[in-house]
């Protein structure tokens, strides 16, 4: 019997910009490629992706062109690639009801954040947690967001899940959002091993590149990430918009005993997922859970995780001194 030659495993972070920005030199597309020790791979690329969209016909060889373009070697491997894109990688349903159809949208039309032909459902939700996600109908990015749907509908046309696309084997791609890494704890200790680098546009691909590590790692891991293994087990307090939350309730109980968690934890995922109802054809953007946490200091508990579809009535806060509200 053959033995199968196992992919070797990269994440690449792509920050997206328009189809003519080589005439921009404040602005250009970015390409950082990480191995699977998070160590960047060949060297950060800056430039205009435009040509090599337009050589590539197979999925193989726009992954080979990015890598050529790092200068990564990548010979005689078979390759395992997620691809993070900062850029809007769908409209909303409604919106394409619109125009391909004219059905209007049934509600009411009011908030600037809650308009369904303005954003869709996954930016409505960033909204809610107190981020400004841009619009590709109403903002610049709507140049980023032909190119990076160009690159999805040419390499990527397969759907997997909501958010997630495939070209063949070897390619997955995902849209992140790195604005908000500094709102992030995971980011930021991710972010720690590596110097910022030189342009803001490169630097933003990084920030994507280890998105798409966190995403390949999502739900495999039933504990956090080796690098938090060291930080101090830390009592949450629960402030919770629900005080009937049954989580909430076993959970004070619990830390108000001493006692840890003896179920056997869920797999952890740091990335937020799609909840239920999210249309498919709009996508998702995967960004790190903790951004719904702004004062947490360190990734969160498996604990928080075995609940999962009660984290959105639960914020998690730390005190130093290891107070509990009951």
């Amino acid at each position: 019997m053959v033995a199968t030659m196992q992919a070797t495993k990269y994440n690449i972070g792509w920050d997206v910009r328009g189809w003519n920005c080589d005439k921009n030199p404040r602005s250009r597309d970015a390409i950082v490629i990480l191995d699977s020790d998070r160590r960047i791979h060949g060297a950060p690329w800056r430039g205009n992706l435009r040509e090599q969209i337009n050589r590539a016909n197979t999925t193989s060889e726009w992954v080979k062109a990015l890598f050529e373009l790092c200068e990564a070697d990548h010979s005689a491997e078979r390759l395992d690639v997620v691809l993070a894109i900062n850029t809007p990688l769908g409209f909303s349903a409604e919106l394409v009801s619109l125009a391909a159809s004219r059905q209007p949208y049934a509600g009411a039309l009011r908030e600037h954040s809650a308009n369904p032909y303005i954003f869709r459902q996954t930016e409505r939700l960033l909204f809610r947690d107190g981020f400004t996600p841009l619009s590709p109908v109403k903002d610049i990015i709507g140049r980023q967001a032909t190119k990076g749907m160009h690159v999805l509908a040419k390499f990527a046309p397969n759907l997997a899940s909501c958010g997630v696309w495939t070209g063949d084997k070897s390619l997955t791609v995902i849209e992140t959002y790195p604005a908000a890494r500094k709102h992030s704890a995971t980011m930021s200790r991710l972010r720690g091993d590596h110097e910022p680098l030189d342009d803001e546009d490169e630097d933003d691909a990084l920030t994507c590149a280890l998105a798409a590590n966190l995403f390949s790692e999502q739900g495999k891991q039933s504990k956090p990430l080796d690098e938090f293994k060291g930080m101090p087990p830390v009592p949450p307090i629960a402030v919770h918009r629900r005080r009937s939350n049954p989580f909430v309730k076993e959970m004070i109980r619990d830390r108000k005993a001493g006692r840890k968690d003896q179920k056997d934890p869920l797999p952890w995922d740091a990335l937020e997922n799609p909840p239920n109802g999210v249309p498919d054809s709009e996508g998702w953007i995967w960004v790190p859970i903790d951004v719904k946490f702004p004062r947490l200091n360190y990734a969160p508990p498996p604990f928080f995780f075995k609940h999962h579809e009660d984290r959105a009535n639960v914020m998690l806060m730390y005190d130093p001194l290891g107070a509990v509200v009951s």
